[in-house]
């Protein structure tokens, strides 16, 4: 068995089921001016070093001591280049990395992402663009491992400004249960809140779900009982990572851009006082403000908590598994809140995260060079999985398993869905959702798919909405506040920093997408 890496906590792609607040779109105010700034010669060569320096998120993974001489000497035979990663924890990574880039270090590149500066180094010119590139298809084999329409919806500004790294068609969120204490299948949001509650009713040491303060973001979608059911009747609009604005889906595949604030949509209220019992009968822990994802999979692993969140990317198994091993009698179940399972999914197609070359390393053509590479399975595997017959055999052609505790977060630089691997162990329920969640003709193209906000208008209202979200949104997200308190004191927060001048923005820009769309 080997560890899941600890996973950015930024938003999933978009979803039928309104998991899509700030999804999929990436925001950023860019004028002409600042995207032709950005532009500059996308095919200039290395003339500089030839070791690749890569800023990436998170502690140095286990086995990494080991692991990158036997990835640098084949690097360095096939290529001439060497891969040096600069690993930074994830409380300090989103302000180093823009510091880096700021103050002009020179360095080749680093993870990206819509939930860190990702259009604001676009606008500023500190990124490369590879539109050029991509569609030169240069390298081969990045090209063919790469969805195109996976590509496509990953621009912004009409250019690409990263290599998106996806290891399927959209990321869905659901949940991981304790199988062993339902009372049958839970395929029903009835079923779903009838666990938790049998859950608490026979386990009183036991917290029935485990939330972590990063997907407290996603609760109101997650604990949705109308998303379970069909098409949800509202989808999020990607307002720089300020999830409170919505509007009909209906009206968004209409081309009617008529967008209001989270606490006028009836579904979104009720969920927030489902939330809020769930809060107050001790369905959830009440330390979700302040707890992070890694703690939670650890309690969850000494048969603490019945359920915690569920992501179709692969590694629930890895994840969670080792309940199996701490816990006698302990049986898993990914569950997806998808009672209609017939029914395509709204997605953008895009991605959270992207490498993103930097311009004043100007190593474009050796970066990119190295992502060639890495798009052949030999590569791909030895740098993702470790050496082969020592961290790692293979099963077949798809499933493996581990040897060592080596893992490198495929998600910064080596994500291609036709390489990736399962371990042997992974639960049925998880082949079955991965699966699904893999093939890109399960999914419909949402009517937001493209749309980025130009932000410079309303700067300052965004600035202001920002400021508040831990002091509005967050409480009510948690079920730590009461309900209507919480919304009227976010109502009056966001009306008085000028959420009125934001929603004509807004639904200006919107008109004129859905205009240009049509």
């Amino acid at each position: 068995m080997y560890r899941r890496p600890d996973l950015p906590s930024g938003r999933p792609l978009l979803s039928r089921r309104s998991f899509l607040h700030g999804a999929g779109a990436v925001v950023g105010g860019l004028t002409a001016g600042s995207v032709l700034a950005a532009c500059g010669e996308a095919d200039r060569s290395t003339t500089a070093s030839k070791k690749l320096v890569f800023l990436e998120p998170g502690d140095v993974p286990s086995g990494w001591n080991r692991v990158p001489s036997a990835v640098n000497k084949k690097l360095a035979a096939d290529t001439g280049l060497t891969l040096d990663i600069r690993w930074i924890g994830w409380s300090n990574y989103s302000q180093a990395e823009l510091l880096k880039y700021t103050s002009k270090e020179k360095f080749t590149g680093s993870l990206e992402a819509d939930w860190l500066h990702h259009a604001k180094l676009a606008g500023d010119g500190a990124i490369f663009d590879l539109d050029t590139v991509w569609k030169a298809k240069k390298y081969p084999n990045l090209v063919e491992t790469i969805n195109e329409r996976t590509i496509q919806t990953s621009k912004f500004g009409g250019k690409l400004w990263g290599v998106p790294q996806v290891n399927n068609a959209t990321s869905l969120i659901g949940f991981m249960i304790r199988q062993d204490l339902a009372d049958g299948e839970v395929e029903t949001f009835e079923e779903f809140e009838r666990f938790l509650y049998g859950v608490k009713q026979k386990k009183s040491s036991m917290i029935p779900y485990g939330m972590d303060n990063g997907y407290i973001n996603s609760s109101l979608s997650m604990f949705d009982a109308d998303s379970w059911e069909g098409t949800p009747e509202y989808i999020g609009v990607p307002v720089s990572n300020i999830p409170i604005l919505l509007m009909r889906t209906a009206d968004a595949r209409a081309g009617k851009a008529r967008v209001v604030p989270i606490w006028e949509v009836p579904s979104k209220v009720d969920t927030a006082k489902r939330v809020r019992k769930y809060y107050t009968d001790g369905i959830l822990n009440h330390d979700l403000l302040n707890v992070d994802k890694k703690t939670i999979y650890s309690l969850f692993g000494q048969g603490k908590f019945g359920a915690a969140v569920g992501v179709t990317d692969g590694l629930m198994t890895t994840t969670y598994g080792g309940t199996l091993n701490k816990v006698p009698g302990a049986r898993l179940t990914l569950t997806l809140p998808y009672a209609d399972k017939d029914a395509k999914q709204l997605t953008t197609f895009g991605a959270s995260n992207h490498v993103a070359f930097n311009v004043e390393g100007d190593q474009l053509d050796d970066g990119m060079r190295f992502l060639e590479w890495l798009s052949a399975r030999e590569n791909h595997d030895l740098l993702e999985y470790g050496v082969e017959g020592t961290d790692w055999e293979a099963d077949d052609e798809k499933s493996i398993t581990a040897k060592s505790e080596y893992v490198f977060p495929g998600y910064t630089m080596s994500w291609r869905i036709p390489l990736e691997r399962r371990p042997s162990d992974m639960i049925e329920s998880e082949k079955r959702w991965l699966d699904y969640a893999q093939s890109f003709d399960n999914f419909e193209l949402s009517p937001l798919a493209g749309f980025s906000l130009k932000e410079q208008p309303i700067k300052t209202q965004l600035a202001q909405f920002s400021a508040m979200m831990a002091r509005y949104l967050r409480p009510v997200q948690a079920g730590s506040v009461d309900v209507n308190r919480g919304l009227d004191a976010m109502k009056k927060g966001f009306s008085g920093a000028g959420l009125d001048k934001a929603v004509a923005e807004v639904e200006k820009q919107l008109g004129a997408f859905f205009a240009a769309s049509r």
